[in-house]
């Protein structure tokens, strides 16, 4: 296990820029805090190699997102699904589009935001 020092807030950013994560340096002494659990001063590269796994996951997610909401208003609509499965050839009832929204739509606005979307996509395989 290799430890990292805590003065590796501009290691870190610099790595978090470079893999494409914008990052404001609290965000990134959040992410710190939340890995040296124990105060010791030290990382544990693995568990920041795991956490930089994390990021990219949600990143690739979020990509899946942007593609699905064609109309950019935050939220993958009915039509939004509809569309997205006639290009990839696959056919739903409204029924099954509904259900798909319902499972995912925790504030009940008829919608799927970003945050509904990842929380879905993590209980699943994708995420």
């Amino acid at each position: 296990m290799l430890l990292l020092p805590m003065g590796i807030l501009d290691l870190t950013w610099f790595l978090c820029r470079d893999l494409g994560f914008e990052m404001t340096e609290e965000e990134i002494n959040r992410m710190i805090a939340e890995l040296d659990k124990d105060s010791s001063g030290a990382i544990d590269l693995d568990k920041l190699t795991a956490k930089f796994g994390e990021w990219e996951t949600g990143v690739e997610l979020m990509k899946a997102f942007h593609i699905i909401d064609q109309d950019k208003n935050g939220k993958i609509s009915a039509a939004d699904i509809q569309r997205i499965a006639k290009e990839l050839g696959e056919r739903f009832s409204d029924r099954d589009i509904q259900g798909m929204i319902d499972e995912a739509d925790q504030d009940h606005d008829g919608e799927v935001d970003d945050k509904e979307f990842l929380r879905m996509m993590r209980r699943t395989s994708y995420g």
